[in-house]
């Protein structure tokens, strides 16, 4: 008895701890004195690996990082374009005519065909997925999918209304100058690049919907200071606070838990497509408004709107629960 008290005590002291690529997951493994035993629960352990993972793949899911949180270096980028273009417009506008912003543009528009033509071959292309794809309307009828997408129609309507006229309202309503509201817009992508990088994980940590919840009440708090708060500086200081980056991660996580391998490239069209429409539903709303009444008014709407957002996602968003490897084997154990 003795000998055996002994030899548990110190095959508890001798465990090892064996890191899991699911999601940062720890595996705490207890290693046994006798080889014949470790290579004995290596293979049963490694069997329920594998059995895992197939199980996983055929459900859509994935035991790998996240795919907004392994593309996040690809909107950093995309924002890096934004705010350099943004800052360089600013100061065109500021000195130069309006033709020189569409010249500018047209620069851009061929520096980035001129680079897609000739980008590598697999650089834009993706290996085949085995799994058996549903289609736009097979996606569209799945009801997690059809209400991510009004949501996120809804907080793009509340975004766009007002701030497709920020640059009008910055400077005839506040006196402001131009330059001041194009090196806002050039704050704002530039802290983006760093936000992404920051949202991406907190995604993964604390769930989707929390960060959604979290940029759709952002806005709400951003219209209601905006609306009793008048300082130029103040106002250009909101601007600058990155709260898009909350609704767009959490939003393209969610579309891409919702999807298999083989509709996510579908799913996230379709995530696109619905924030196309919010963006452009949004400016004409705010327009009928400012001129049925002032611009005060669309900050109402677009706090109105955005106040509807947050309960809407408390109450209609569902995120799917995550499936762990280390949870399985914890309970096989």
């Amino acid at each position: 008895m003795g000998r055996h008290s002994r030899q548990d005590r110190e095959r508890r002291q001798d465990s090892t701890r064996l890191t899991s690529c699911t999601r940062g997951r720890i595996l705490s493994l207890p290693v046994p004195q006798d080889p014949r035993r470790v290579c004995s629960r290596c293979v049963s352990d490694g069997a329920l690996l594998v059995k895992l993972h197939s199980r996983l793949r055929r459900n859509g899911d994935s035991v790998q990082p996240t795919v907004w949180t392994s593309n996040r270096r690809i909107w950093a980028a995309a924002l890096l374009g934004y705010a350099t273009a943004t800052l360089i417009g600013g100061i065109l506008y500021q000195y130069e005519s309006v033709n020189s912003l569409f010249l500018l543009g047209g620069i851009y528009g061929y520096a980035g065909t001129i680079v897609v033509l000739f980008a590598p071959r697999d650089a834009l292309t993706q290996k085949r997925s085995l799994d058996i794809s549903r289609g736009y309307w097979g996606l569209l009828k799945q009801s997690n999918i059809a209400i991510l997408c009004l949501l996120s129609i809804t907080v793009l309507v509340s975004t766009s209304a007002f701030n497709s006229f920020f640059t009008v309202y910055l400077v005839d309503v506040l006196n402001g100058s131009r330059l001041t509201a194009g090196l806002a817009a050039t704050g704002t992508t530039v802290l983006g690049v760093f936000a992404y990088r920051i949202v991406g994980p907190l995604n993964d940590k604390v769930g989707r919907k929390p960060v959604f919840m979290l940029g759709a009440a952002g806005y709400a708090a951003y219209f209601t200071i905006l609306y009793f708060v008048t300082n130029v500086v103040v106002v250009t200081v909101l601007w600058i606070l990155p709260i898009y980056p909350l609704v767009q991660s959490a939003a393209a996580a969610l579309m891409s838990d919702y999807t298999s391998a083989a509709d996510r490239g579908k799913g996230l069209g379709l995530l696109e497509s619905a924030i196309s429409l919010g963006g452009g539903l949004g400016p004409l709303a705010g327009g009928l408004i400012a001129d049925a009444a002032q611009l005060q008014a669309v900050i109402i709407f677009s706090l109105v709107i955005a106040l509807v957002s947050v309960g809407s996602s408390q109450i209609l968003l569902k995120e799917k629960p995550r499936i762990t490897i280390s949870d399985s084997i914890q309970s096989r154990t």
